[in-house]
């Protein structure tokens, strides 16, 4: 008797833990893995209770209201925030920032999440966000550059945002890197033909659609291009960028979507 109670009990504890699984299941991941709606479906296999890595900065853990240690960085209306990290009378390269959904695990209390983010006090706060998160200040300070952060993934960077931040800065950039994490591949798609010049593309995970095409003629025409994909984003990399020859790593965990950013930044940056 005791011997068929315990495996009664067993039977009812399976399928409960599987309910949640079949459920996931029931209600469909998108069957069109291209779509802007997939980047957010296929986190489900992030496994949140896995011990990650501590964040770059833990400024942003604060939360709204909080006073960011991105504070410095400077407003830029319906786009994010800038923040030079030259040395002064130098003239620095820009680099472009385009930041993923904002999540609980990248924005801990932040009140804000998804790939749209509105309303210019919460761009600017999301941007703050990012710029100490993902190490992005420290990283403008050591490589001699200028980090326009976007507070929105589907922000687009038009040429004339440059030209208004160059006439600002008082000189032109001698280079424009553009780099997007994540969802931020929308902001980059929509923004990439419309600039001036293109010297490196550093694509952090960000192989949710096919933009390749949009890449292709500034690659041919020499920039740089680098970065990293992670096991959810594995397939569509290799269906549709491997092509371009970038020197694109894979990484096996994925908490490296989030937590390898710095370090892929930093290589891939002169």
């Amino acid at each position: 008797m005791k011997l068929m109670r315990i495996k009664i009990f067993g039977a009812v504890l399976a399928a409960l833990c599987s309910a949640p699984f079949r459920a996931a299941i029931a209600g469909g991941l998108s069957s069109d893995l291209n779509a802007p709606g997939a980047v957010k479906a296929l986190f489900i296999d992030f496994d949140t209770s896995t011990a990650l890595p501590t964040p770059v900065a833990e400024a942003v853990t604060k939360g709204p209201g909080a006073a960011y240690a991105g504070g410095d960085c400077a407003p830029v209306k319906n786009i994010g925030c800038y923040f030079n990290g030259a040395p002064a009378g130098e003239k620095a390269p820009l680099l472009i920032y385009y930041r993923g959904w904002l999540s609980d695990t990248n924005y801990p209390g932040g009140g804000l999440n998804g790939g749209h983010i509105s309303g210019e006090a919460n761009i600017l706060r999301s941007a703050r966000a990012a710029l100490d998160f993902y190490g992005l200040k420290r990283l403008a300070q050591e490589k001699g550059l200028v980090v326009l952060v976007t507070g929105s993934s589907d922000i687009n960077v038009t040429r004339q945002h440059i030209a208004d931040l160059q006439r600002e800065l008082g000189y032109v950039f001698p280079a424009v890197h553009v780099a997007a994490h994540s969802g931020g591949y929308i902001g980059l798609s929509a923004s990439i033909d419309s600039l001036d010049r293109v010297d490196g593309i550093i694509l952090l995970d960000p192989f949710y659609s096919d933009f390749s095409a949009k890449l292709r003629p500034w690659i041919q025409s020499g920039a740089a291009c680098g970065g990293f994909y992670t096991p959810h984003n594995n397939k569509r990399y290799e269906d549709y960028f491997f092509t371009l020859g970038c020197a694109v790593e894979s990484r096996a965990a994925a908490s490296d979507h989030e937590f390898y950013v710095p370090k892929s930044l930093n290589k891939n940056l002169p």
